[in-house]
């Protein structure tokens, strides 16, 4: 299980005020019960099937349909901030990941773009993908390269010569 849902799963605990182990136990009262219900919506919304969620609870999985089914609005509203909150974290992180690899790669295929190479043939030279080198392509021109342009059809233009160089 990933430590992102174990984390979601504590803060769902702190706000219904449970101990994290009452989530995985027999007891039925409400505050449990509206916690379980809230991660089985959550573990369902990051895709894992009905089976996997009743394994991971102890749960059949037709009680984790039904806690899917049966969450109430203000819980499910609840669910659905707790889902963003996170995935904007992730989101930020891989962002970030992104940024170091191109400030690291950018040097050199700034070079070879200045050698007049096309960025397959930059992809080839760095044992890397051409989907890799063409997203850093793209991050370098939307965040070094791009003139402060005004109208549309002159962005269009640009970009349209930079792509007609390089592909």
């Amino acid at each position: 299980m990933k430590t992102q849902f174990i984390v979601m799963i504590m803060e769902i605990c702190d706000k219904y005020k449970i101990d994290f182990l009452d989530i995985f136990s027999v007891r039925r009262g409400k505050a449990i019960s509206q916690a379980r219900k809230v991660i089985c919506w959550l573990l369902r919304k990051e895709g894992l099937s009905l089976k996997e969620i009743g394994l991971f609870l102890k749960k059949d999985h037709s009680s984790v349909l039904h806690a899917i089914t049966a969450i109430s609005d203000e819980d499910k509203s609840y669910a659905q901030v707790l889902y963003r909150k996170h995935h904007k974290k992730e989101s930020l992180e891989n962002l970030k990941k992104e940024q170091e690899l191109l400030e690291k790669k950018l040097p050199e295929i700034t070079r070879l773009l200045n050698e007049g190479k096309n960025l397959k043939e930059i992809a080839k030279i760095q044992n890397d993908t051409y989907d890799n080198i063409d997203k850093l392509f793209s991050l370098y021109i939307c965040e070094k390269k791009m003139p402060n342009y005004s109208t549309y059809s002159q962005k269009s233009e640009y970009f349209y010569k930079i792509i007609k160089k390089n592909y």
